[in-house]
């Protein structure tokens, strides 16, 4: 796997795992996904940054699950 295509991978995998994070109705899933996410993430440092204002842009004004969960 060349340099571009690893990064491209972690970017698509990041991004996958964050939206299933989004999604999920399960707080522990939600938590394993974005875990997830931050590995691909951290493997991929000039990227990361880019990933994280997208990431921010999406993220609703309330969270995610209702408190208690």
């Amino acid at each position: 796997m060349t340099n571009e295509e690893d990064r491209e991978y972690h970017t698509r995998r990041a991004q996958e795992e964050f939206d299933r994070a989004y999604r999920t109705n399960s707080k522990a899933a939600a938590e394993a996904h974005m875990r997830l996410s931050s590995l691909h993430m951290q493997r991929l440092p000039a990227t990361a940054d880019k990933l994280e204002d997208q990431a921010a842009k999406n993220s609703p004004a309330t969270p995610l699950l209702p408190r208690g969960h």
